[in-house]
């Protein structure tokens, strides 16, 4: 793969880390709803989700080539971010 892709493909997976503890932070109010069935059912919509679309746009973008560093920074991005979801659940 070529380095310019590379560097694309890891600056997308740090940004796509971020936009993912943003929605995580959005959605945490499905976490604790009172029924089980639409906790269950709305994680397993928004992981298949937000899955699929990191993979269609890493198919866009490199052919969907997967290597882990993609993943750890995707981890990065998630870690650096996921702290300042207080502001979102408002607590």
């Amino acid at each position: 793969m070529v380095l310019k892709t590379q560097i694309i493909t890891l600056a997308f997976s740090f940004l796509f880390g971020i936009i993912f503890a943003f929605f995580v932070n959005i959605n945490y109010q499905f976490l604790f709803h009172k029924r089980k069935v639409i906790r269950i059912l709305i994680t397993f919509l928004f992981i298949l989700d937000m899955a699929l679309l990191y993979f269609f746009i890493l198919k866009w973008i490199n052919h969907g080539i997967l290597h882990p560093y993609f993943l750890i920074m995707i981890f990065l991005g998630f870690y650096i971010n996921y702290p300042f979801g207080h502001i979102f659940r408002g607590k």
